[in-house]
């Protein structure tokens, strides 16, 4: 068991169940979390442990350690008067924890850095109109947030309030986040181009001649072939697909290494065309174990998407001459391509698991279907 030094915070699992000790002041400290030791809550620790050591540097420590400790069931008005709004927000990431992923926990431990920098120690209802608008003209002219990060931003700091307002916290009494996300000016973005035809058959044509990158041929057939989303083509298994190959259950996705539910939490079966049926039974051969990966890393495991994409995939597109565009962008030349060919969009959504809106808003833009202004 590490010793604790002075000013730091140990975060330790006993029994079980993680718990935080350190030194303060001459005298030794320890307080349980009342969590299980596990990914998500070893972050929410880290955030406890943060503070501790903050307030030991600053001289605010509270030897009582009321201040550290979950909330209890006491009046509203005395934990409005107490809780600061990063503990506001901690308690909020906690309680999302529950349902989330940790990596998207993560994108919330940056946001309670960015309200420590603001607003310090200062009490979540203390803060009016005027200082949350102050916050959202600083996140995009001083912190160096893009518009379009600060919208998503501010979107989860008006969740944290709305939630904190509800009765049985009453932490605060009025959401001054509430029309903050919508005022953000987000400049439009113009997607990028999808690949044509011809453009496709030379991609696949260029890994398949790479001395380098050979292997990587069938995974970027099927990208462009299904339009399923990168983490769902690399974290396919033989257990996924049919015994003849001619369809395959897209339910699971992975990404740096985990694996989890698809981006919509949404499963669906993908049937197989006649070509990409030939190659997944090539490669099925005499036989796989169910749970090997139908796309494996050259190495075995699954593929990493971000080193795919810097190292195979910009390379193969720039000795071709292909404006370079991410391996994400099969899935938006799938759709725009399949709507052009005048593919039913209920039916396209089906097949690539989108929304019906969101097709039509985000990847239906480039198709040749769309409406034009009459020859005049």
């Amino acid at each position: 068991m590490r010793k604790a030094g002075k000013g730091s915070v140990v975060i330790e699992a006993v029994e079980g169940r993680l718990r935080l000790r350190w030194q303060a002041g001459g005298k030794r400290y320890a307080m349980a979390l009342g969590l299980p030791d596990g990914v998500v809550n070893r972050k929410m620790a880290q955030v406890k442990a943060g503070q501790i050591e903050g307030d030991i540097a600053t001289g605010n420590f509270d030897a009582t350690l009321s201040k550290y400790r979950a909330p209890t069931a006491t009046g509203t008005a005395k934990r409005t008067k107490i809780v600061l709004a990063v503990e506001l927000f901690d308690r909020f990431t906690a309680y999302k924890a529950k349902f989330l992923d940790p990596r998207t926990i993560e994108n919330y431990l940056a946001i309670r850095s960015l309200l420590v920098r603001f607003f310090g120690e200062k009490p979540a209802a203390d803060i009016d109109q005027a200082s949350a608008e102050n916050f959202a003209q600083w996140l995009v002219e001083q912190a160096g947030v893009a518009p379009r990060t600060a919208r998503e931003k501010l979107w989860l700091i008006k969740s944290a309030w709305k939630w904190a307002m509800e009765p049985i916290r009453g932490i605060v009494q009025v959401n001054v986040w509430a029309e903050l996300p919508g005022r953000v000016k987000v400049p439009p973005k113009q997607r990028p181009r999808p690949f044509s035809k011809e453009e496709m058959a030379r991609i696949v044509e260029g890994f398949t001649a790479s001395s380098y990158y050979a292997h990587y041929t069938d995974y970027v057939r099927f990208l462009l072939a299904t339009g399923v989303r990168t983490g769902e083509a690399v974290g396919l298994q033989w257990k996924h697909v049919a015994a003849d190959c001619s369809w395959a259950w897209i339910g699971e996705s992975v990404s740096k290494g985990v694996r989890k539910a698809t981006k919509t939490g949404k499963a669906r079966v993908l049937p197989m065309t006649a070509a990409l049926q030939a190659i997944l039974l090539l490669r099925k051969g005499a036989g796989v174990e169910p749970e090997a990966l139908v796309f494996p890393a050259p190495g075995g495991g699954p593929i990493d998407a971000n080193n795919f994409h810097r190292r195979a995939w910009m390379t193969v597109l720039g000795s071709l001459g292909i404006d370079p565009r991410r391996p994400y962008n099969c899935r938006h030349s799938l759709v725009s391509n399949a709507l052009d060919m005048g593919m039913s969009p209920l039916d396209v959504a089906a097949l690539t698991g989108h929304n019906v809106r969101t097709l039509y808003t985000f990847y239906a833009a480039n198709v040749n279907s769309r409406p034009r202004l009459p020859e005049l």
